[in-house]
C-alpha cells in the first residue's frame, strides 16, 4: 500500500517507521525544509526498548504533495494545524481516503468538506520527538481506526 504521512512530529515519524516496516510505500510530507532537508540526509530514528532503529524513506514538502498519488493519508499533526491541512487539501482535488491522527472530533466535521473518505484513528502508543530526525517510543500501544464518512471498512484492514 502506498501511504502518505502528513506530520513530522512524534506520531508521524513513529507511522512512518512501523507502516514502511510492515512493507509499505511510506512518503512523509513535512512543512519545514530543515526537517525534510535533515531526513533525506541522514534518514530516521526511532528509539524504542533500549534499541536505536534507522529508517530511510521519501520526504516531500507539503506544497510539493499535490503530485504525488497514495492509497490513503494520515493526518498526524496537532489539532492546531487542521485547520491549514484541510485549506491545503481542498486545492487537491484527490479522492485519496484520509486518516485523521488527532486529539478531539471538530476537524472531522471540517474534513467532510474535502469530499473523501474519513477515518478517524485513536493512538495509545506515547511518544516523543526527541529532534528534527528522531524519535523515542515511549510506550508500546494500538491504534483504533474507525470509519467517520463512507469509506471502505476493509482498507484499513491491510495494515
Amino acid at each position: 500500500m502506498k501511504i502518505g504521512v502528513v506530520g513530522g512530529g512524534a506520531i508521524g515519524l513513529l507511522c512512518c517507521y512501523y507502516l514502511h516496516r510492515q512493507g509499505h510505500s511510506v512518503t512523509l510530507v513535512t512543512k519545514s525544509k530543515e526537517q525534510r532537508d535533515r531526513i533525506v540526509k541522514d534518514g530516521f530514528f526511532v528509539l524504542t526498548k533500549g534499541e536505536q532503529h534507522h529508517c530511510k524513506l521519501s520526504v516531500i514538502l507539503t506544497e510539493e504533495a499535490e503530485g504525488i498519488s497514495v492509497d490513503l493519508w494520515i493526518a498526524a499533526m496537532k489539532q492546531t494545524g487542521m485547520e491549514d491541512f484541510i485549506n491545503r487539501w481542498q486545492g487537491l482535488k484527490s479522492d485519496t481516503p484520509i486518516l485523521f491522527l488527532q486529539n478531539g472530533m471538530g476537524h472531522l466535521e471540517q474534513g467532510e468538506k474535502l469530499g473523501v473518505p474519513i477515518y478517524a484513528g485513536v493512538v495509545t502508543h506515547g511518544a516523543m520527538r526527541k529532534n528534527e530526525n528522531t524519535v523515542k517510543h515511549t510506550g508500546v500501544g494500538c491504534i483504533f481506526v474507525g470509519s467517520w464518512s463512507e469509506g471502505d471498512p476493509t482498507l484499513l484492514h491491510q495494515w
